[in-house]
């Protein structure tokens, strides 16, 4: 059979499987400040992109100095549909701006949030189609995701989460690199942080990348919003975008080592897409295996919590049972780490002296050393090269430089 009539036989598919959906089709949101280049890529993406209806285009603009950036969306020649310019009538900051954009979802029923130093997949909006549509009853949900992140955010390590049958996987961790909301998941969210003290401190169960963010960051709170509702976000397998880390409000320092580009969705595919309860690939805002499978892993054992990457502090640990690279006095198994990703080992029982299984109260905080020795390698090895390392510590070092200057500069104020 030629590839053109297999194109073709799978595009008639799709078709009759999206005009079944009793959804409304959602609206692609587009949110831009004064990074004009920026928003031009991502237009052209958007444009070039698949659609076999009509689409409704939301441009948002925060106000600023930024009349360029308007009259481009202006101008914007939208191929596919209706467009709409909406030009904020003041300031409003990245995070409130995300929250006005989220609220269009009482109007339109869904929506598509993309922020402009993003790429889109050509078949994007198929997919956001096709999770909606499976997803849209299940209150576990609270987001859909159109990145697959490619590190776990607060190590810098590399991030794969467990190979299944399906096209997604589940984090707490939410996504701010292509959303996608129903009103449902929208109205929940919004109704908790109208309603909830806000404040994240140490005493929060997160990360501390998340807990460090600053103020003016929306994710922190949709992330706290996750663990404290036991919600999930639904990630893909392989993304429907990328990101250029282009410097804006919270990008201080532009990524030149490409970190969080990832290979995008170049053909047509129906998804196979996995709920919640079935699925062992889940995790937690740790990037860390969620306790709600961890008896997937271990049969005879419940109330286990895993800590592969080494970052939970123990005293915010409350399960009796931990699977842990720190020292553990009394282990119960010890697993190897050399299969990735690193739950792997336990899956296949791969015995060792690199990852221990066992009560909580017998570890202490201390990663193990040989651990902390290979740490690099085994992350890292196949997939970043020396010049790359290099740039990474002087991107690190002048992160701690603006960071310094910035708490210097509060204390002068006041």
């Amino acid at each position: 059979m030629k590839f053109g009539v297999v194109i073709q036989q799978n595009l008639l598919k799709r078709l009759k499987m999206e005009n079944n959906c009793n959804i409304k089709k959602p609206v692609i949101v587009v949110i831009a400040f004064n990074r004009i280049n920026s928003l031009k890529r991502l237009l052209e993406s958007i444009n070039k992109s698949f659609f076999h209806e009509k689409i409704k285009l939301i441009i948002s603009i925060d106000k600023g100095n930024n009349n360029n950036v308007f009259e481009y969306a202006k101008e914007f020649n939208w191929e596919h549909g209706e467009k709409e310019v909406i030009y904020q009538e003041q300031n409003l900051g990245l995070k409130r701006h995300i929250i006005k954009c989220g609220d269009l979802t009482e109007k339109y029923g869904s929506i598509i949030l993309l922020e402009d130093d993003l790429y889109v997949s050509p078949y994007f909006y198929s997919y956001a189609k096709q999770a909606i549509n499976f997803y849209k009853d299940d209150n576990s949900i609270s987001q859909i995701s159109l990145f697959k992140y490619p590190m776990n955010n607060n190590t810098k390590d590399s991030f794969s989460p467990l190979n299944d049958s399906s096209d997604n996987f589940f984090m707490k961790v939410a996504s701010s690199w292509g959303q996608i909301w129903t009103y449902n998941q929208w109205q929940d969210f919004r109704t908790w942080f109208n309603k909830n003290d806000l404040s994240i401190t140490e005493e929060d169960n997160l990360p501390d990348f998340v807990i460090k963010w600053k103020e003016t960051s929306w994710l922190k709170y949709f992330i706290k919003y996750n663990e404290v509702n036991n919600k999930y976000v639904v990630y893909p397998r392989t993304s429907l975008t990328t990101n250029f880390s282009d410097l804006g409000t919270n990008v201080s320092i532009s990524n030149k080592l490409y970190l969080y580009q990832q290979p995008l969705l170049m053909e047509e595919k129906m998804f196979n897409f996995k709920k919640l309860d079935e699925s062992f690939s889940v995790y937690d805002s740790y990037y860390e295996i969620d306790k709600s499978v961890s008896t997937k892993f271990l049969k005879k054992y419940e109330d286990i919590e895993f800590d592969l990457y080494g970052t939970k502090k123990l005293n915010k640990i409350k399960s009796k049972y931990l699977v842990s690279i720190k020292n553990c006095n009394v282990p119960i198994k010890i697993y190897s780490r050399e299969l990735k990703p690193h739950e792997l080992n336990l899956i296949c029982e791969l015995e060792g002296d690199d990852i221990s299984f066992g009560l909580t109260k017998d570890f202490d905080d201390n990663i193990k050393s040989s651990v902390k020795k290979e740490n690099f390698k085994y992350f890292w090895t196949h997939s970043i090269d020396y010049s790359s390392i290099i740039y990474l510590i002087n991107i690190r070092l002048k992160q701690q430089y603006i960071n310094l200057k910035n708490k210097i500069s509060k204390k002068l104020k006041r």
